[in-house]
């Protein structure tokens, strides 16, 4: 069975939340990402850190454009940079479409900045 963990860091500033996810994600705890990516409120701004990620299937890449079609434009980012394990993955998937995709914490903060909420 593969296993992922989720952290809340510090997001920095207020009305906003950072999570970091790290290990294995696929088909056999996507459910498990889903509800703990839903236990922070629609209400912050969310960024998603994934560059501790080493594996990805289609069920929690489906998670993820579900969380940003949840959440819509302007309230989500992801953080992968660009030698993390899942980037080629992540780019190929065209995730940036869903949301924007930073290659830092600061330049995810911004890019939410930048994107009208929605």
């Amino acid at each position: 069975m593969s296993s992922f963990e989720l952290e809340h860091v510090d997001a920095g500033e207020p009305g906003s939340a950072c999570v970091r996810v790290a290990g294995e994600v696929d088909l056999s705890n996507a459910t498990e990402l889903a509800e703990q990516l839903g236990d922070v409120p629609d209400t912050q701004k969310l960024v998603i850190d994934l560059n501790r990620v080493v594996f990805i299937d289609s069920a929690a890449l489906h998670v993820l454009f579900d969380v940003a079609r949840r959440r819509g434009r302007g309230r989500l980012a992801f953080v992968i940079e660009p030698n993390a394990p899942i980037a080629t993955t992540v780019a190929i998937v065209e995730l940036h479409r869903a949301a924007p995709v930073a290659t830092s914490l600061d330049e995810a903060r911004a890019a939410l900045e930048r994107t009208p909420s929605g």
